[in-house]
C-alpha cells in the first residue's frame, strides 16, 4: 500500500497533551496514512506517552533527535515520510473530527493551489 499522506508532528516538552494530540488524528486516520512524530530532545515524559503510543498505532513512527527547534524537526520528518503529500500539526493542536473527510477529496482531484 502507498502511503498517501504523511502527518508530521514535531514535540518539545508536551507530555501533558501529546496523547491527545496524537490520539485525534489516530482516531479518524485513514489507512493510506502515517503519523511521524519528531521528538525534539524533549525533557519531560514525552518520550515516555510516544512509546506508549506507538505501541498502541502501527501506524506511529517516533524518532528522538536533539534539541534544535521546530523547523529542524519538521524537516527531519519530511526526510522520513513516505507520503505523496506532507501536512504538519503542532504537539498542542488537536485535529477537527472531520478534517480527513474534508481534506482527502481535495487530495485526490490533483488541483495545484
Amino acid at each position: 500500500m502507498q502511503v498517501l499522506l504523511s502527518v508530521i508532528v514535531p514535540t518539545y516538552n508536551c507530555g501533558d497533551y501529546i496523547e491527545e494530540c496524537i490520539r485525534s488524528i489516530t482516531n479518524q486516520l485513514p489507512e493510506q496514512c502515517e503519523i511521524i512524530a519528531v521528538d525534539d530532545g524533549s525533557t519531560d515524559d514525552t518520550r515516555d506517552k510516544l512509546r506508549s503510543l506507538c505501541a498502541h498505532c502501527d501506524r506511529l513512527r517516533v524518532y528522538h533527535r536533539e534539541h534544535g527547534g521546530p523547523s529542524r524537526a519538521r524537516n527531519e520528518g519530511i526526510m522520513v515520510a513516505k507520503g505523496r503529500y506532507v501536512t504538519f500539526v503542532d504537539c498542542d493542536d488537536i485535529m477537527h473530527d472531520s478534517f480527513f473527510d474534508k481534506a482527502f477529496p481535495l487530495l485526490e482531484t490533483d488541483l495545484d493551489y
